[in-house]
């Protein structure tokens, strides 16, 4: 049996799918070609990896055609003899394996630190900002008017008591112009919500991470400090970010007034 056909059943020896005597011509392949035998070690434990991570498919064919194409000229020279350090190979294999591994969870992190970099932050600094002055604000005109007069949003339907708004402004946020409310709980004065509100047209909420709040679908993003609450009301979007203490259905209930 040649490389090109070992490594062709590779695939069904990992997944036991081989009929017997298949399996047994391709162990016998891979005692005696290094090469195989650290393919198949990566395989093996890359295929762990990928289960235990809870994905137990993968799609083979683009793989399995590229090892067909790379191992013509592994073909044409004929079987590779036994190796002499068959540890020193199967080492480098599994540290192969340990890197990838690594590298496929730090990708992860590192994309969540970006998106909260980049997405979340500019929201919970600006909320910090308003919250140095926690004073309750008497309003010479009606909060609401003053945002459509600020931002040409204007809030129908409204069911917020006017005594819970402590402030009204107006936020340039990634770009975006953005009217806020900041909203007292009324259920532990030392809480404030910031509610930020823009159209779809100029902000696209992202599309993670999302969780069920109050049974709708919002994102949800979780730190240290504060939780943000994004969703999307009509044709507006209203991002909300409270200190961490403040929950997420609380935060969408006040929110369900606007």
């Amino acid at each position: 049996m040649n490389c090109k056909k070992a490594l062709q059943l590779l695939y069904e020896v990992i997944d036991k799918e081989a009929d017997k005597i298949d399996s047994e011509e391709v162990e016998k392949h891979l005692k005696n070609c290094r090469h195989c035998m650290a393919q198949y070690e990566f395989e093996r434990i890359f295929k762990t990896f990928v289960t235990d991570s809870g994905n137990s498919t993968r799609d083979n064919t683009e793989f399995k055609d590229n090892i067909s194409a790379k191992l013509d000229a592994i073909d044409a020279a004929g079987e590779v003899g036994p190796t002499r350090s068959p540890f020193r190979w199967t080492a480098v294999v599994v540290a192969s394996a340990a890197a990838l591994v690594l590298c496929f969870l730090a990708s992860f992190w590192v994309a969540d630190y970006y998106r909260h970099q980049t997405e979340f932050v500019p929201f919970i600094d600006a909320f910090f900002a308003h919250t140095e002055n926690h004073t309750d604000l008497g309003y010479e005109i009606d909060p609401f008017d003053y945002l459509e007069e600020q931002t040409g949003i204007r809030l129908t339907d409204v069911r917020l008591p006017r005594e819970i708004i402590h402030s009204v402004s107006v936020d340039t946020i990634k770009g975006v112009v953005f009217g806020c409310l900041g909203i007292i709980d009324p259920q532990n004065k030392e809480n404030m919500v910031s509610v930020f509100i823009t159209t779809t047209e100029a902000y696209g909420l992202p599309s993670q991470p999302m969780e069920l709040i109050n049974g709708q679908e919002m994102l949800v993003n979780r730190c240290k400090d504060c939780n943000v609450v994004g969703e999307v009301h009509g044709d507006l979007v209203l991002m909300m970010v409270a200190k961490s203490c403040c929950q997420p259905a609380k935060m969408a209930q006040l929110a369900s007034m606007l």
